[in-house]
């Protein structure tokens, strides 16, 4: 079993912050599902997550949590910390 750290120093709950790790996560998902060469209705066939839940986490509107974060990763084969690492990338280190 694999630990992974985070450390965090300060923790923005304004919804603009919010709305920015929706849409890297999104950005993130969408870039994911293209990756595996699934389309939508695929992957929810294969995850397990409905095709509308999908479309709302890629769209940004709405907040991914971690069980359905791995019914995602674990279905394109991919690793949901690796997936996370890249969103926090993605959010740069403001």
């Amino acid at each position: 079993m694999t630990q992974v750290g985070v450390t965090v120093t300060h923790m923005d709950t304004s919804s603009g912050f919010v709305d920015e790790v929706r849409g890297a996560i999104a950005g993130e998902l969408r870039a994911l599902r293209a990756r595996s060469g699934m389309t939508r209705p695929e992957l929810a066939a294969a995850s397990g997550v409905s095709k509308s839940t999908l479309a709302r986490l890629e769209a940004g509107e709405r907040s991914l949590d971690f069980p359905t974060l791995l019914l995602i990763t674990e279905a394109v084969g991919a690793d949901a910390v690796k997936f996370m690492q890249s969103v926090q990338e993605s959010l740069g280190d403001d």
